[in-house]
């Protein structure tokens, strides 16, 4: 009796695999309509954005953000350090005025100093590192 019911689940689930493969050309044909119409409305919400900032900017009303990434830095040989400081990576979004929003580019280093304190103290060899992460017009 077992031997009949597991060999009526085994055809009863290749059925089942067989129907659902039967037109995988009809999902592949919506995927890519899909897909293309996904990249028509990135394209056209990269040209709203694009027509906001332009509109903000002749209005004078534009804001300058740039994204910094604050953190340690330590020797590379202080693996334990080095996977806790990538954790421990810290992400501000500044306000700045166009004159310096113009002076950086995105993965420029604006602050890379030794931490004395910690040298002395903890006997801890590293740096405090600020880098430009993003740059933005809002």
């Amino acid at each position: 009796m077992k031997k009949v019911i597991s060999i009526v689940c085994v055809c009863v689930l290749m059925i089942g695999v067989l129907a659902g493969c039967a037109d995988t050309s009809m999902l592949e044909q919506e995927r890519a309509e899909l897909e293309s119409v996904i990249s028509e409305l990135q394209a056209e919400k990269t040209a709203l954005e694009s027509a906001i900032v332009e509109s903000k900017i002749e209005k004078g009303l534009e804001k300058y953000v740039l994204t910094l990434s604050v953190k340690q830095t330590h020797p590379f040989w202080e693996i334990g350090d080095n996977i806790k400081d990538s954790m421990n990576e810290l992400k501000i979004d500044i306000p700045v005025d166009k004159e310096y929003f113009d002076s950086v580019t995105d993965g420029d280093v604006i602050a890379e100093e030794f931490r004395m304190g910690s040298l002395v103290m903890h006997g801890s060899f590293g740096s405090w590192k600020v880098t430009v992460l993003r740059k933005e017009v809002v």
